[in-house]
């Protein structure tokens, strides 16, 4: 649980250079995130605890038997995809811009396109629904969207697969946004202990 949660709110994290793009707003190189082919990690049970790199190949795989996908929970890179502003749309009560977002060439991803919803009023995503072809085949709403540390997050995220008629509702109790770090935490030790 605490890696899924931790892996939406990096992702939550990075949607500020996601609404800049929706904005047409360009952002520094600092602000970029490389473009890696491995995406994290997944603690794997063994006698020495290790970590296994996700392929490339496997992000299109269900996460833990859940209706997310790797893909799902990974941190957009806006400048692997076009964008199209769609129009607006409103979404429970909130007036959001509709975007369309189409991987480029170069980026793989088991969708052949995206449309999100990014509310107007404090640019946190309402909804993405995401389509292989023409046939939408996942939907993933985010709801009990609060103020944290100046950060508008979703508490709580339904991904729904349309084609398996099922859906995994994740909620975010304890959320805490920049916590100081102390450099003992780095050592190889502490993070085997991990």
């Amino acid at each position: 649980m605490d890696l899924r949660a931790a892996r939406l709110a990096r992702r939550e994290q990075g949607r500020d250079r996601f609404q800049r793009a929706a904005r047409g707003e360009r952002h520094s190189a600092a602000h970029r995130q490389s473009s890696r082919p491995i995406l994290g990690s997944v603690d794997v049970d063994a006698r020495p605890r290790t970590r296994s790199p996700i392929a490339v190949q496997d992000r299109s795989t269900r996460f833990f038997g859940t209706d997310f996908s790797f893909e799902d929970l990974e941190e957009r890179d806006v400048d692997q995809f076009d964008y199209a502003l769609l129009g607006e749309q409103g979404i429970e009560g909130a007036l959001c811009w509709k975007i369309q977002s189409i991987p480029k060439q170069a980026k793989t991803s088991q969708y052949t396109k995206s449309v999100v919803y990014v509310r107007k009023d404090n640019y946190a995503f309402a909804r993405i629904e995401s389509y292989v072809k023409d046939l939408m085949v996942r939907r993933l709403e985010y709801s009990n969207i609060v103020n944290i540390h100046g950060i508008w997050t979703a508490r709580a995220l339904t991904m729904s697969d349309i084609r398996r008629g099922s859906t995994t509702r994740l909620t975010l109790d304890k959320i805490e946004y920049n916590a100081p770090l102390t450099q003992d935490r780095f050592t190889l030790q502490s993070l085997r202990n991990r």
